[in-house]
């Protein structure tokens, strides 16, 4: 009975949570919405960079809430929902709970940036969800029209080019089976 109440304690608390815990200093309110844009940014490549889950978990919470904050200032700020989506998209790694409901406002906030500026860093809204639909949506369509729109938008950009691959990669496989 110990050993149950031990192990009980020990997987409740580390049970991840439905929602990202967002999280950001008092002071990100009195920050300009790039400020709030640039630390957003930088989170995210913190958390792309960590192998831990929890340190992944809030460096994206962290993200997410610099994002929050930018769009509070700058509701037409397309950097601000595309930084948002990503450090949604990071914290949906770590996370296996309401994974769908997650996915659907990453996506959301992705639209968002294409709505505002589909040439926005290269057209990577479009890479982004050409990558869901890749990876977490398994819907080769609907990859290679955001592959082939990212190309539209720069057909040079390596992300854009190394997207188009592997969706090409992934059709080449189904078409074996």
């Amino acid at each position: 009975k110990t050993l149950f109440v031990i192990l009980l304690i020990f997987f409740t608390s580390c049970a991840v949570t439905q929602e990202p815990t967002v999280s950001c200093p008092p002071c990100a309110a009195k920050l300009s919405a790039g400020r709030l844009l640039e630390l957003s940014r930088e989170q995210s490549n913190k958390a792309q960079e960590s192998n831990d889950f929890r340190t992944k978990a809030a460096l994206a919470g962290e993200g997410l809430g610099y994002a929050q904050f930018c769009l509070n200032k700058e509701p037409q700020n397309a950097g601000c929902y595309y930084y948002r989506g990503v450090n949604r998209g990071l914290w949906i790694e770590v996370n296996t709970r309401n994974v769908a409901n997650q996915l659907q406002k990453m996506i959301a906030d992705f639209n968002s940036v294409i709505q505002l500026d589909p040439f926005y860093n290269h057209g990577c809204a479009y890479r982004a969800l050409g990558y869901v639909f890749l990876n977490q949506q398994r819907d080769l369509n609907q990859a290679q029209t955001y592959a082939n729109e990212a190309l539209r938008v720069d057909a040079q950009d390596a992300g854009n080019l190394k997207l188009a691959d592997e969706v090409a990669s992934a059709f080449e496989k189904v078409r074996k089976k």
